[in-house]
């Protein structure tokens, strides 16, 4: 009990194991019992770890048998009374933290009191200033952190050193997939599925960046709803003088620049077995046609040799000039010498010649075609003549019309038969065995910023339209 004499606390909540004043101070603890009087607390006993939580000024003031309005400022008495009065008369108070202004001097303390009936109260008073600034601090911290990257496009996460998310701009919680802050890192983690493109164990470099290191970026991937998104996360530790107190992750979204790249990838794949198959062509019509001209023009040369005979010059001519005449058609095919002249009369020479062979019964329509590029011009008579072989080769119709026209800033090659046409499940088919001559010619247009579409109606014939950005 307390009685008319100072004393020191012996037991109770507010004396931890009955410790005395002197022993809580060892650990930083505060020990004030006051006791009330009319309107005022007088000062009962107050230890030097309680002094030593207030300015300098005030620490003379607070003796024993003072009165805490006349030790104290205005602002502080009124906090300390209101909870010394509540301890009063509930038995108890807690304050997790009380703001204390000592004339613009701000401390921070946190508070139990235990009543000890019947007026006085022992006030227990842990001085968390430093710390509270620091929490005031870091608050002040994240309002600018979020003012600065919550316009980026890049996520940013910042967790303690125990992987606990502090911190998510708007980007980072889109990416992730909703709120994150107060979640721990790995929970997320392990919910979307995140893991490394590269294949290896750890699902991203933050196990590094909290040892201390500075990890270079990797590739990540994770799964959110029905999205599938791949991340570059850029990992960096966060150091406090000399100590990491967490770890700050950077996720730039770059699913599209890898579906590019793949895309990218399988184009030109696609190209090179573009080439290898107009190498074979070219090989195949060159044993086929050219060599075979030729041998027979040494079977000519060597038969009159070996009898002693004349050669007969007009069939020598003759065969050289088959020769040349394969040779040329080899070479127009390639890159044709009319391309010079526009796409309209590339394929204007190319159909004249197939009717003079009787290979194919073409119909030109529509208007000439602008002038474009050489590349795209190039492709487009490729496309266009890769579309009139496939009518040739599998129609099986007696009539081709190919129509040339300008819509807008496009131009348009449209190649129609009336074969028998083919359905998407017979295109399929030939796709899978190899037969790769739509699908490439549909990636080479629209890597070219145009399309190809192939139609088959329901009463017959196939129909190709081409279309092209003029620049």
């Amino acid at each position: 009990m307390i009685g008319g004499e100072p004393t020191t606390v012996q037991e109770g909540p507010a004396s931890p194991r009955g410790a005395p004043p002197d022993a809580l101070a060892a650990v930083g603890v505060g020990i004030l019992i006051a006791r009330r009087r009319a309107d005022d607390w007088t000062v009962e006993t107050v230890n030097e770890a309680y002094l030593a939580s207030l300015p300098e000024p005030h620490r003379a003031a607070l003796t024993d048998g003072a009165s805490l309005a006349d030790a104290l400022p205005e602002p502080v008495t009124v906090t300390i009374d209101a909870v010394l009065t509540e301890a009063l008369r509930e038995g108890s108070c807690r304050r997790p933290l009380a703001r204390l202004d000592f004339s613009g001097e701000v401390r921070w303390q946190r508070w139990a009191a235990v009543a000890e009936p019947p007026d006085a109260v022992t006030l227990v008073s842990l001085d968390v200033s430093e710390a509270a600034s620091l929490r005031q601090r870091a608050a002040v911290h994240d309002v600018e952190l979020a003012a600065i990257t919550d316009g980026l496009r890049d996520g940013v996460v910042l967790m303690n050193a125990d992987r606990q998310i502090r911190y998510a701009n708007a980007a980072a919680e889109r990416l992730l997939g909703g709120p994150l802050v107060g979640d721990s890192w790995l929970r997320v983690r392990e919910r979307i599925g995140f893991r490394r493109l590269d294949g290896l164990q750890q699902a991203v470099t933050v196990e590094r960046a909290l040892a201390g290191f500075d990890p270079d970026p990797v590739d990540v991937r994770f799964t959110v709803g029905d999205r599938d998104t791949i991340c570059r996360a850029s990992v960096q530790p966060l150091r406090l003088d000399d100590e990491i107190i967490g770890a700050a992750v950077v996720l730039s979204d770059i699913t599209d620049e890898r579906r590019l790249a793949l895309e990218r990838k399988s184009l030109l794949a696609r190209e090179l077995a573009v080439h290898e198959q107009v190498r074979n062509e070219v090989a195949a019509a060159l044993h086929d046609g050219v060599l075979q001209t030729f041998a027979e023009l040494s079977v000519l040369v060597g038969a009159a040799a070996a009898s002693q005979r004349p050669l007969d010059l007009a069939q020598v001519q003759a065969t050289i000039d088959r020769g040349v005449e394969q040779c040329r058609r080899i070479t127009e095919e390639l890159r044709p010498s009319h391309l010079d002249h526009g796409t309209s009369a590339a394929l204007a020479a190319l159909v004249e010649s197939w009717r003079a062979r009787g290979l194919l019964d073409v119909t030109i329509e529509g208007s000439e075609l602008p002038r474009l590029e050489p590349w795209r011009e190039t492709l487009l008579y490729q496309v266009a003549v890769e579309a009139l072989r496939n009518a040739l080769k599998h129609a099986r119709g007696s009539h081709v019309r190919l129509v040339q026209e300008r819509r807008d800033d496009q131009v348009v090659v449209i190649i129609a038969d009336d074969g028998p046409g083919a359905t998407p499940a017979q295109r399929r088919a030939a796709a899978d065995a190899g037969h790769l001559g739509l699908v490439l010619s549909r990636e080479r247009m629209e890597a070219a910023g145009g399309s190809y579409a192939f139609d088959s109606p329901p009463g017959g014939g196939s129909v190709v339209t081409l279309t092209l950005p003029i620049s």
